[in-house]
């Protein structure tokens, strides 16, 4: 509940299997939706942008 891990429990990786579980599942009924309202944009996000085309994000100081 704090977002605290129990270094000595052992679970980090069926906690990791189980969140991408939980992600492949949603992501199968998005793409259900997808297909039918927006299946130009479901294109667009099955594809993988081509190398060195990800933008460097520039992260500003508040302060």
């Amino acid at each position: 509940m704090t977002g605290g891990t129990d270094e000595d429990s052992g679970s980090t990786l069926a906690t990791a299997d189980a969140n991408l579980s939980g992600t492949r599942e949603l992501l199968t009924v998005l793409k259900r939706l997808l297909r039918t309202r927006s299946p130009r944009l479901l294109t667009r996000a099955s594809t993988e942008p081509p190398a060195g085309s990800w933008r460097t994000l520039q992260i500003r100081n508040s302060a």
